[in-house]
């Protein structure tokens, strides 16, 4: 018999979980249908709840696998537990991101977290390097446009992703802390409008105003570099291509295509399979937050960006995204159903259904 979990969540469309054994899940019911004898009252209701485990052996094991009220990126949900599929997942880590929000140095406390969980020592040089550009970001520098897209909040969004993608996908943990990194700057200095005629713009912005920092903090030659190819291939038009290509090329024993022409940091995806992969990664984290998470996050990131434009954003833009851009998972495939649930929400909006 599995351990008796049972963890009370209010979705965004104001459903409560209900108790599942541990490898099996029951879908969620109304907040009217629940039994009051075991429901709690709403207006008491928080964000996680323990409920004490029935008497046995499974009560240790409970206690590390129930989300916990304090934000430990050790527990759940970014701590990879099976029976916690996308969709749980997905709401704790939205609920997680605005718990974030209400903190003052929300990125500096994010990125301090990643690196905590992960093990690297406060001195260690990607340590210092990030810490110092969240505190920048922190302050206001490099930290885009409140009201847009490309902000400090998208930051920390996609650096705790990267976390979980990368935790997922069994990622060591130097590696997986220089992804982190990456996620932090990758939008380092972002001015809201896009690439135009010059690919790479962007990324090439963010990569100059990130190298002081970490020349400072007396970063690697080599750790630099690799974190240069990581965050060219957040670039949607022709880093994701190259970094997708280059993993599949890898897995198949296949010839390498060459790097861009505009972006020859690229390089080192050509090199380690283990590399092409991770930067693949990054680019799944850098969307995840407005593609595959819940319907109502993707919809306020779709607003910021519109915002960032200086349009509205429709269906038709968030479905063109979805089909003719991203695709599909190549790493983060545990949430390509919560990715298929709002592609189909945006298909029935654009329908009128």
């Amino acid at each position: 018999m599995g351990n008796i979990h049972r963890i009370v969540v209010i979705d965004e469309g104001g459903f409560e979980t209900r108790p599942y054994r541990t490898g099996t899940k029951t879908g969620p019911q109304p907040r009217s249908a629940r039994n009051p004898n075991t429901g709690a009252n709403p207006a008491i209701v928080q964000n996680w709840r323990r409920v004490r485990p029935q008497p046995g052996p499974a009560r240790d094991q409970m206690r590390t696998q129930t989300i916990d009220p304090a934000i430990d990126l050790n527990r759940p949900p970014f701590q990879v537990v099976p029976a916690l599929g996308p969709r749980r997942v997905a709401l704790e880590m939205v609920r997680c991101f605005r718990k974030l929000s209400t903190l003052p140095r929300p990125v500096s406390r994010t990125f301090a977290l990643a690196q905590q969980s992960i093990g690297l020592e406060p001195a260690d040089p990607l340590v210092r390097a990030g810490r110092s550009i969240a505190a920048d970001i922190d302050a206001g520098i490099g930290a885009g446009d409140p009201a847009g897209y490309h902000h400090a909040r998208h930051f920390r969004d996609v650096m705790l992703c990267t976390l979980y993608l990368a935790r997922l996908a069994g990622v060591p943990p130097r590696s997986m802390a220089l992804l982190v990194l990456a996620a932090l700057v990758h939008d380092f200095h972002h001015d809201g409008r896009d690439d135009g005629s010059q690919p790479f713009r962007l990324e090439t912005l963010a990569l100059a105003r990130t190298r002081p920092y970490l020349r400072q903090a007396g970063v690697a030659q080599a750790e630099q570099a690799l974190l240069g190819a990581f965050v060219l291939a957040t670039n949607a038009a022709c880093g994701w291509p190259f970094a997708r290509a280059c993993h599949l090329a890898h897995g198949a024993g296949q010839t390498l295509p060459p790097p861009p022409e505009r972006a020859p940091g690229l390089q080192p995806l050509r090199e380690q399979p283990d590399w092409a992969m991770q930067a693949v990664l990054l680019g799944e984290a850098d969307v995840l937050p407005s593609l595959a998470l819940t319907l109502a996050y993707a919809r306020r990131m779709q607003a910021s960006l519109g915002l960032e434009w200086g349009r509205t954003l429709g269906p038709e833009d968030q479905l063109h995204f979805i089909d003719q851009v991203f695709g599909r998972f190549y790493v983060g495939g545990f949430f390509s159903p919560n990715l298929q649930a709002i592609r189909q929400a945006f298909v029935r909006r654009l329908g009128g259904i």
